[in-house]
């Protein structure tokens, strides 16, 4: 998992300095839940 967001922090780190408050929009489609019954 780790090595999977290494490339999506890296282009972050390189845009941030362009960010309001160093804040970005990021939608991510995927959501990881736990059934609890």
């Amino acid at each position: 998992m780790a090595e999977q967001i290494k490339p999506l922090a890296e282009r972050f780190r390189i845009i941030e300095p362009w960010l309001t408050n160093g804040r970005a929009h990021a939608p991510f489609w995927e959501c990881h839940a736990t059934r609890v019954d």
